[in-house]
């Protein structure tokens, strides 16, 4: 009797959709986040294609990709690491030595702007496939942060090639 039963569900349950939505404005402080190309994407339109391209092409689960957005995101993105304890002001201090400083001034205007920031997992093999998806659906400043290392990545509009500047 049971085995001509069948569960018929139009809509996901809130938790099914959560699980397939990217994570918005979690706080987790991350002074380098490695394994994942970031970037700046100022409409938030673009957002579903942007992140359904990602799942089906690039084989990201939309809920791994992070995303920062507004005021509350630029606070967890802490540019001075004034919102998360001495440990993150340190961290901070450090970074404003390097290249961190310049990025995290990047990120921190755009949210502050209004446009979001996003973090996006892949491994070093994969890096330049998603940036080149973040690039298609209008995502700046795009850079692959790997094991202690930052690769950026620009391209080309009339050739539509990209290329890494180390």
């Amino acid at each position: 009797m049971l085995g001509n039963c069948r569960a018929i569900r139009a809509r996901p349950n809130r938790r099914e959709r959560q699980l397939s939505e990217p994570r918005v404005n979690v706080d987790e402080f991350t002074h380098h986040p490695t394994h994942h190309v970031v970037g700046v994407l100022s409409n938030a339109s673009d957002l579903a294609a942007l992140v359904s391209e990602l799942r089906e092409s690039g084989g990201v689960a939309p809920e791994k990709i992070d995303l920062l957005r507004g005021e509350r995101g630029a606070e967890i993105l802490d540019e001075d690491g004034s919102h998360h304890g001495v440990r993150a002001r340190l961290v901070r201090g450090f970074q404003r030595l390097g290249y961190d400083q310049t990025l995290l001034a990047i990120y921190d205007e755009a949210l502050r702007k209004g446009s979001l920031v996003l973090h996006v997992p892949a491994m070093p093999a994969a890096s330049r496939s998603v940036a080149e998806i973040l690039w298609r659906h209008g995502v700046t400043d795009i850079g692959y942060f790997g094991t202690g290392t930052f690769e950026q990545f620009t391209f080309d509009r009339e050739t539509h090639a990209g290329t890494e500047d180390a």
